[in-house]
């Protein structure tokens, strides 16, 4: 009898031992996780000495910032963005391989590990889609009814594009719900702001940006037959994505 519950003795200290550890790994991993994100938004939040501001500042503590008509250029949406992407693009900024005006040698001062947290924080926020967006909030002066017939428009050639004209689809790169791919280093386009994507397309269009050159200049080559309304009609309907159907 005594080595009888001695056995079961034995065998419940040793069940409550590797639950002890199961909650405690368990523990560590969410203080971890917690942590981790404590220290993004530190990094997001801060200006480095030679930053002219911090990322929440234009980007939103959470990566959704505001359309907005009041600046020069509108701020991207990162949220929920594929995290290589965007350490891609951080890195480029960084090393001046990509350049714009507002993200001149903001980067210098942080680590490259720094900048993939960066990176892995605005891929976790959750993308905001604000049904009652008003798309004429813009520097692009138009009315609601102007921005609906662009939107028609930019979802054919977004989803089918122009053969006649050596236009590839959008949606054969990014998905049919702007999703992107990251195997081919496609970013998600969902919801980004109008006057964000014609900026885009048309730095593509000119050379003035080439960080697609890790992909054959896929969208330098893709750009080049878009017209002015082309890139109009797009950003229109890219702005308007949901994620579902």
């Amino acid at each position: 009898m005594t080595k009888f519950y001695s056995a079961i003795f034995l065998g419940i200290a040793f069940s409550t031992a590797i639950a002890s550890t199961s909650v405690t790994a368990t523990n560590a991993s969410h203080m971890s996780n917690s942590q981790q994100e404590h220290n993004a938004k530190q990094l997001i939040s801060q200006t480095r000495p030679r930053g002219h501001y911090s990322c929440a500042e234009c980007h939103g503590i959470d990566g959704n910032p505001p359309i907005t008509d009041k600046y020069n250029k509108q701020s991207p949406t990162l949220a929920g963005q594929n995290a290589d992407y965007l350490t891609r693009q951080l890195l480029a900024f960084k090393t001046g391989t990509r350049y714009t005006d507002e993200m001149k040698d903001i980067l210098l001062d942080y680590t490259d590990t720094e900048l993939k947290e960066i990176a892995n924080y605005f891929s976790q926020q959750v993308l905001f889609i604000d049904p009652n967006l008003d798309p004429s909030i813009d520097t692009l002066v138009h009315s609601k009814d102007e921005d609906e017939v662009w939107v028609i428009k930019g979802k054919k050639l977004y989803e089918t594009g122009d053969s006649t004209r050596g236009i590839a689809s959008c949606q054969s790169c990014h998905g049919p719900l702007g999703k992107g791919n990251s195997e081919i280093q496609a970013p998600q386009l969902t919801a980004q702001h109008a006057r964000y994507v014609r900026m885009t397309l048309k730095a593509y269009q000119e050379g003035t940006r080439t960080t697609d050159a890790a992909i054959g200049g896929q969208m330098q080559a893709s750009t080049q037959a878009l017209t002015n309304n082309d890139i109009t009609e797009l950003a229109a309907y890219i702005q308007s994505m949901n994620t579902a159907p």
